[in-house]
């Protein structure tokens, strides 16, 4: 045979078995998602924790609940194939007495309003203080990775939240990290036995915004105005 010719068929034949090569098989974010929380589960069941999909409940005391949340995404989410996937934790107190007082100023049913009454990366409560997530390669579970997620969640994101097991802590941290107009605080102080606290507190926030008029702030005023009200009734 030809040299020319033995040499074109052989490329020929290599570029087929190349076309034909199993390509690597990326978990679905599914899988990725039922491994991390199998991680999560193992070490936070025995805490306490009962799990509720991707979020990680427990309750330590009567105001408030521990929650340890599992965020998802692909680094392209447009592209159903990215090869990466990523994960983060966020650390929550979730008070239910907040979130159904938050719902009744309202006129609305508890179960149509979840309101956490705040919540944090884990990264903020580690000694690197900014946002903190994972990123790996979706062709194998990462189970040294979903390891160091739960160090971190032990080391650093439940002896956080075990700080907030009375309301003078938990309305310390939520006047820290509430955005203006605030509204959880004075519920908080509302719940405290402090109604005239909680009254101060609105009526500056109102007097800051009185020049505002779009909906957001017409939907702050009132909420604000009925816990006013609320607290000059139980004052």
């Amino acid at each position: 045979m030809l040299s020319w010719l033995k040499a074109l068929l052989s490329k020929e034949a290599k570029d087929k078995a190349l076309s034909t090569d199993v390509q690597p098989v990326l978990l679905s974010p599914k899988e990725m998602t039922k491994g991390l929380q199998g991680v999560f589960r193992e070490q936070l069941e025995p805490l306490s924790f009962k799990a509720k999909g991707t979020t990680f409940i427990r309750q330590r005391c009567p105001e408030a609940y521990d929650q340890v949340h599992i965020g998802f995404r692909t680094y392209n989410e447009y592209e159903k194939n990215a090869p990466f996937f990523g994960a983060d934790i966020t650390v929550a107190i979730d008070s239910q007495p907040v979130a159904r007082l938050y719902a009744q100023l309202a006129g609305e049913p508890y179960h149509q309003e979840r309101l956490l009454t705040f919540a944090l990366n884990i990264g903020y409560v580690m000694p690197r203080k900014s946002f903190l997530d994972w990123k790996f390669r979706r062709n194998q579970f990462p189970e040294k990775v979903a390891r160091e997620m739960m160090e971190d969640t032990l080391k650093y994101g439940l002896p956080y939240l075990e700080q907030f097991d009375n309301w003078e802590a938990i309305y310390a941290e939520t006047a820290r990290l509430e955005a203006r107009p605030r509204i959880r605080g004075p519920i908080i102080k509302y719940l405290m036995g402090k109604p005239e606290e909680a009254v101060a507190i609105l009526e500056a926030e109102l007097a800051r915004i009185h020049t505002q008029t779009d909906p957001g702030m017409e939907h702050y005023r009132n909420r604000a105005n009925a816990l006013i009200d609320l607290c000059k009734h139980n004052a």
